[in-house]
């Protein structure tokens, strides 16, 4: 399997919606488990040949071009198996199919966790958490008066 090749095929499938991370979910997940192990020890340089970083060079708070440099610095000469799923779930790279991966990766894990537990990764977390739950308090209706001219 060459792990670019099928990156840009499973992007295309999700930009044109042919699969879906919830329709999809187990199946997504296995090819990020096997796509994973096949990046591991791959170069980043040939990585970033690939799919070059976005040459936007004013900082406008999104990716510009001195901070893909800096990502691909911290990345190292090679990908491990933590840096490349770290590139798909945190800083979703800027190219259109691997900005694509990162968010079906995303969306298939909680669609996933949410077909085997009934709830939500999210709601999980906040109900072993000590974030204060909102009350919804029942206020009474005002009446209002209009003015009629």
């Amino acid at each position: 399997m060459n792990p670019y090749n099928s990156m840009i095929r499973v992007g295309r499938l999700l930009r044109h919606k042919k699969i879906t991370p919830e329709n999809n979910a187990a199946e997504l997940q296995q090819y990020f488990a096997a796509l994973e192990s096949h990046m591991a020890g791959r170069s980043t340089e040939e990585f970033f040949k690939l799919f070059p970083p976005i040459k936007n060079y004013v900082e406008d708070g999104t990716w510009d071009y001195s901070s893909s440099l800096k990502f691909k610095k911290e990345l190292g000469p090679f990908f491990t198996k933590e840096s490349f799923i770290e590139l798909l779930m945190t800083r979703c790279y800027e190219n259109p199919f691997i900005s694509k991966l990162g968010l079906a990766f995303m969306m298939s894990a909680s669609a996933l966790y949410r077909q085997q537990t009934g709830q939500s990764i999210i709601k999980t977390y906040l109900s072993g958490s000590s974030v204060p739950k909102r009350v919804e308090k029942a206020v009474p209706k005002k009446r209002h008066l209009y003015l009629v001219k």
